[in-house]
């Protein structure tokens, strides 16, 4: 039997986890406050929603699809590689076009890609993602990507940090016209310096080429024309206007005329924000672009949208490589401690008491020692101890024990958690 992972997947242990919710909630945080609802779809559809949406020439679909034996009704089942197919699905089955446009809606959850895994690229990794359903207008784009640096703002990552790209990859109709112009720059280059994913692209999806890492095929695409020199005047001025309201906003920005995303269905805007530090740099942390024609793939409904993910364990790396911590955990606030057996008996029903009060408890109910049990609380870095003992029980009390002054009182037991909650809410 083999007692490991399987590669390109992870365990997330319990001292991790202030990451994970820091990350989460802010994220969440920040998208409610822009008005985006959550959403939560399965983690595996039917094959064709992602074939349709992503295209069957992309690398995921190509390369990284996980399917399911036995699939449905003869039809094939895979594992999500990504956030928006799903969430374009459940608009339709689930009517969410007759909501109030623009639709806004937030997700997290596990996505998987079957591709070689490295550090800040795994086969089962975890997305948070945003999309915009309903509005065309260059105003909501904006509006994602000020989402976006906000939600890193709030998570303390240093501006200097990265950097947001961002380009215009035009709407089908100047696209079409850029891609016979490239295609035949291409045709011009010598493929045997290129590498075999890049001869391959420059058939079957040649603005691909541009997310090449090779340096020698980078040099050849060095005077490739770009998407911006092809824009027709709608697209031309949506980016225009684009680039004006972010200005206004104070965001800044790198144009970078060959970014161009790795999914088929994006149109127009298309934007990274990459790293520049540690681990993780040259390589992107949030992600997104405009898909306005994806929806209508769907269905019968034309429906501009917008959207981003970001990838959570990468996003984390970034965080621990630019020193940013997590809150900490809120420590043991209350630690109780047991002395007999029917202390110990009488201690569940005084801890329920405590956790429905929304006080965070601690106890060691296996030890029956009072020192070993106080040694205990101090190291949980607990404010106080509440003692029972044979005579507490007799009694009908309980000892609370200041743990920094080491003063104690005598409680009634019956109405000891109104005067616990006093004691947390005064400074020792």
């Amino acid at each position: 039997m083999n007692l490991k992972t399987v590669r390109g997947t992870h365990d997330t242990l319990p001292q991790e986890q202030s990451w994970w919710r820091f990350v989460k909630t802010t994220l969440f945080d920040v998208a409610d406050g822009y008005g985006f609802g959550e959403i939560a779809t399965p983690i595996m559809e039917y094959d064709q929603i992602f074939t349709k949406a992503i295209g069957t020439a992309s690398d995921i679909v190509a390369k990284e699809m996980y399917y399911l034996e036995g699939g449905d009704n003869n039809q094939r089942v895979a594992l999500r590689p990504e956030g928006t197919a799903g969430v374009i699905r459940a608009y339709y089955e689930n009517g969410l076009f007759n909501e109030p446009s623009p639709l806004r809606l937030s997700y997290y959850g596990p996505m998987f890609r079957h591709e070689k895994p490295q550090r800040g690229r795994l086969r089962q990794f975890h997305q948070f993602g945003v999309e915009s359903i309903g509005e065309g207008n260059p105003s909501e784009d904006a509006l994602c990507i000020l989402m976006g640096k906000q939600s890193l703002d709030r998570l303390t990552l240093p501006s200097g940090s990265y950097n947001i790209e961002i380009n215009s990859v035009g709407c089908y109709t100047c696209r079409s016209k850029y891609l016979k112009r490239l295609q035949l720059f291409l045709k011009n280059v010598d493929h045997d310096a290129l590498c075999d994913d890049c001869t391959k692209r420059a058939t079957t999806n040649p603005m691909r080429i541009f997310d090449c890492k090779n340096a020698t095929c980078q040099r050849h695409y060095k005077n490739t024309p770009t998407p911006l020199d092809y824009l027709c005047n709608d697209c031309r001025t949506h980016f225009k206007t684009l680039l004006e309201y972010l200005e206004e906003a104070k965001v800044k920005f790198i144009i970078n005329s060959h970014l161009v995303r790795g999914l088929d269905y994006y149109t127009r805007t298309v934007f990274e924000f990459i790293s520049q530090k540690g681990a993780t740099k040259d390589q992107a942390i949030l992600a997104g672009g405009r898909y306005d024609d994806l929806v209508a793939l769907f269905g019968n409904r034309n429906a501009p949208a917008i959207g981003y993910g970001i990838g959570i364990e990468r996003l984390i790396q970034t965080l621990g490589d630019s020193r940013v911590k997590p809150p900490a955990p809120s420590a043991t606030q209350v630690f109780v401690v047991q002395l007999g057996e029917s202390a110990k008996r009488k201690s569940f029903t005084i801890i329920q008491q405590m956790v429905a009060a929304g006080i965070k408890v601690s106890s060691a109910l296996s030890k029956d020692n009072l020192r070993s049990q106080l040694k205990v609380a101090d190291r949980d870095g607990a404010q106080l101890a509440v003692i029972i003992g044979q005579r507490e029980i007799i009694d009908k009390t309980i000892i609370l024990k200041d743990m920094k002054s080491g003063g104690q009182e005598t409680l009634e037991a019956q109405n000891c958690i109104i005067t616990i909650l006093e004691r947390l809410k005064t400074p020792s």
